[in-house]
């Protein structure tokens, strides 16, 4: 289960990138998959696409949730058996009835998040993935992910994962603080997190590839706590070779939003329980500054604004998200594909969902104008290492569109929060503080944007067609 951590992430896990069949600038060549490709009419990722799973049972909803989730207890109930049933047959319904398949894909990425995965059983998992195989071009070195929760799997569960073919594993810690963990509403405590670790190591040994979720920015978590989360992770046996951390955003209509909403604050006699406090922004500032600097110090590449990797393990799954061509399928409750240069959302009740499968007449919500795709552009490349080009901008959408990026971006850049590399035209955040105040550099380019006297006129002729 992902933490979201402010608009900025939760725009870009709904949004995608596009990018239409025009040459690519050659000043803007650079040597990673994430970054804009060469000017070659065909990208490297043109035929690779991606698969997101969602499967959305929870023991309990944590605290800071507000995502597509189901609540079941524990896994051991009569009534989560029949509904991950009817859940199972739906979502393999979808998958085998979905309209959008491009045969020329070749999957390079299958992630199964949620929710819980871990949580549902394991014929479930056999038979989505062999649904998966059976529908599409699946790459012979796919990466398959499996979100997984301490607590939520043992040995014979783990090793049955790894003979059906997932090879890489993202674990939800959060914190190694029990305390801090009992706020949260997780289940699991540091001894589960111990276990988890050491079952997976039985299983995959030497050969583990997993990610590692934690959240800063918590309640009760000072920045002394925060620094020795990191050398807990950094004093492992097997040391992870990603990791996600986020930076908690308190969501309005969950119960962190309600316990720490402005009135609440005022008025903690009237709390229900008794809150930890939330640390300070400045707090909270030098936890994620810290992490950057810490986590390079280890190895570790900063490849993203909340990703890191060492060598070699960038997720494969993220450069599907970031790329400015990236695709990909989802399947599941409250999945969003990007398929073809259409962004399509699914329902988020279980309700809504089943209906929407069986009945095709019920449309998705989608978008794909061409403000949101440049809008998408910025937003993903500007959270990457390799930044935006500029000059691809004004050769895609047009020149005037790079000029009013450039002069959003000057704030930024006389501030030291962004960098310009003229040579190139490549515009990049800085590490970590540009990175730090992404939302506010963005925003400012965003608003520039949409000062061009086209902006509006492409609105108001979107909004007359779509009428």
């Amino acid at each position: 289960m992902k933490v979201g951590y402010g608009w900025i992430l939760l725009l870009s896990a709904a949004r995608a990138f596009w990018i239409p069949s025009t040459l690519h600038n050659p000043s803007c060549r650079l040597t990673s998959s994430l970054s804009v490709r060469s000017s070659s009419s065909t990208s490297l990722l043109a035929n690779n696409a991606g698969v997101y799973i969602h499967i959305p049972f929870c023991r309990r909803r944590c605290r800071y949730c507000d995502f597509a989730i189901v609540p079941v207890g524990s896994e051991d109930r009569t009534g989560f058996t029949q509904l991950n049933d009817q859940y199972t047959t739906a979502l393999l319904h979808e998958i085998t009835h979905h309209t959008s398949l491009n045969n020329n894909h070749t999957i390079s990425s299958i992630y199964f998040g949620g929710g819980t995965p871990s949580l549902v059983p394991v014929s479930t998992l056999q038979a989505i993935l062999e649904k998966l195989y059976g529908r599409f071009n699946v790459a012979p070195d796919c990466e398959i992910s499996i979100e997984m929760d301490p607590g939520t799997f043992d040995f014979a569960k783990a090793t049955a994962l790894r003979d059906m073919g997932f090879n890489r594993v993202s674990l939800g810690v959060q914190s190694f603080n029990d305390t801090i963990l009992e706020s949260l509403g997780r289940i699991h405590r540091k001894n589960d997190v111990m276990n988890a670790l050491k079952i997976l190591q039985d299983v995959w040994g030497n050969d583990l590839n997993y990610s590692m979720d934690l959240i800063s920015g918590l309640p009760g978590l000072s920045v002394a706590e925060w620094v020795h989360t990191l050398e807990n992770v950094m004093h492992l046996q097997l040391r992870p070779n990603h990791l996600s951390l986020y930076d908690l955003q308190v969501e309005p209509g969950t119960v962190f939003g309600r316990w720490y909403s402005d009135s609440m604050i005022n008025s903690i006699s009237s709390s229900p329980v008794t809150t930890l406090p939330l640390p300070s922004d400045e707090e909270a500032s030098f936890m994620y500054k810290y992490a950057s600097g810490f986590l390079r110090y280890y190895g570790y590449d900063h490849y993203e604004v909340s990703s890191y990797a060492t060598p070699g393990h960038q997720s494969q799954h993220n450069q599907v998200y970031w790329a400015v061509d990236g695709e990909w399928y989802a399947f599941g409750l409250g999945a969003t594909s990007h398929i073809n240069g259409q962004l399509a959302a699914r329902p988020r009740t279980m309700a809504d969902y089943l209906k929407w499968v069986y009945e095709p007449t019920v449309s998705l919500p989608s978008t794909n104008s061409f403000q949101d795709r440049l809008l998408d552009i910025v937003l993903k490349r500007l959270r990457t290492k390799e930044g935006l080009c500029l000059p691809w901008i004004g050769e895609t959408f047009g020149s005037n569109y790079q000029n009013a990026i450039r002069r959003g971006a000057e704030l930024g850049v006389e501030l030291a929060l962004a960098q310009l590399d003229e040579e190139r035209g490549i515009l990049t955040l800085t590490d970590p503080h540009g990175l730090l105040f992404s939302n506010s550099i963005i925003s400012t380019i965003f608003a520039e944007l949409e000062t061009l006297p086209e902006w509006s006129t492409l609105k108001e002729n979107e909004t007359t067609l779509c009428g």
